[in-house]
């Protein structure tokens, strides 16, 4: 079996060669992707659409994988938030890389849990600038001793960068740390400033907070503000998911990019469709001991009438009729004892996956 943290240097180079080649302008809007500190979203300004329920991932490593790649977090190499097993994969697809690929100028204002050594980095995955990002959240040695905290810091260096690309030809990726509390009509306000705001889509949502327990971490705010589609400023319902941001901006953009287990929020916003009916996401609170494979706990699932959701120790929680089912070493099924089932019921019900979600 492969090692967990068995890197493909030639995928890390291949991403290079590609950015190198990368120098026709492409034509699609910009993008900002805001992260807020906490799960609410202060003022977040006029135009902005808003999700009525939305999910993000468990930890702010799983969460940014979910965001930045489109698929679940397992399926690009983090269950952990350290030890290594936060190091996404090296061939797991990213958005930063599509947008590069693409010609866009992007940069990253903000914490970076994917990964601290090559080819993890945030530089490595195709990000041209980092502010405060390696490694894992920590600042840049060019900032010195400058004054302030580190998300006004970020902040900071953020508007500087789009000052810079309101004179560029190229369109931009812009990811950044929005601080706490602070109003996220102030951002709309400087790309209106700059002349940027027609052209340019942003997504802002609150990360997980790693106070609050699972799965109750995992509800998120989720608003996009999308000339032309959301000015409004309307509220969509049902279950939207981090996990559809990628493949959203993806079509958006006009980029290459491989569909992943979220979907396109782009005929929603336009008001051409409709979130699914009883939609379920699939989460998993990972972070099981040790140098155990992921595929130890692969007896994990979500059934048809039952909601189950998986501990750190790969317990169940279950909600429906019927006890939760296991697959024994060899394959075979086997119900768990209700008295074992019993003392090892806990944390909180998840949902099911949409069809064709990647499973632990």
């Amino acid at each position: 079996m492969m090692p967990m943290l068995a890197f493909r240097p030639l995928a890390a180079i291949a991403n290079a060669v590609v950015f190198l080649l990368a120098g026709v302008a492409a034509a699609g809007p910009n993008v900002v992707l805001v992260r807020v500190d906490g799960k609410a979203l202060a003022e977040p300004g006029a135009g902005v659409a808003r999700f009525s329920q939305a999910v993000a991932g468990p930890t702010v490593a799983a969460d940014q994988a979910e965001l930045l790649s489109g698929r679940h977090e397992f399926a690009c190499g983090v269950s952990h938030m350290r030890e290594g097993r936060n190091f996404v994969r090296p061939d797991a697809p990213l958005l930063p890389e599509a947008f590069r690929r693409a010609g866009y100028r992007t940069a990253l204002a903000g914490e970076w849990r994917l990964g601290s050594a090559l080819p993890c980095r945030a530089v490595d995955r195709g990000f041209e600038e980092t502010f405060g990002a390696e490694p894992d959240g920590a600042l840049d040695g060019r900032w010195g001793v400058a004054a302030g905290s580190t998300a006004e810091l970020r902040k900071r260096e953020a508007l500087r960068w789009l000052g810079e690309r309101a004179g560029d030809r190229k369109p931009f990726f812009l990811a950044v740390d929005w601080p706490a509390g602070e109003p996220l009509a102030g951002l709309l306000r400087e790309l209106d400033r700059l002349g940027l705001a027609g052209g340019t889509i942003v997504v802002a949502g609150g990360k997980p907070s790693a106070d609050a327990a699972f799965p109750e971490n995992t509800t998120a705010a989720l608003a996009i503000r999308w000339p032309g589609r959301t000015d409004d400023g309307r509220t969509v319902e049902g279950l939207a998911s981090w996990l559809d941001v990628a493949p959203t901006l993806a079509a958006a953009c006009g980029l290459e990019f491989p569909a992943g287990d979220g979907i396109d929020l782009g005929p929603v916003l336009a008001g051409k469709a409709e979130l699914p009916s009883g939609r379920k996401v699939f989460l998993h609170a990972g972070g099981w001991p040790g140098d155990d494979s992921p595929e130890r706990h692969a007896s994990c699932r979500v059934r048809a009438g039952i909601t189950v959701a998986c501990t750190t120790t790969g317990s169940y929680r279950a909600r429906g009729a019927g006890p939760p089912r296991r697959r024994g070493p060899a394959g075979r099924r086997r119900s768990t004892p209700p008295r074992a089932r019993r003392s090892r019921m806990r944390g909180a019900a998840a949902p099911r996956p949409a069809a064709g979600a990647s499973r632990c």
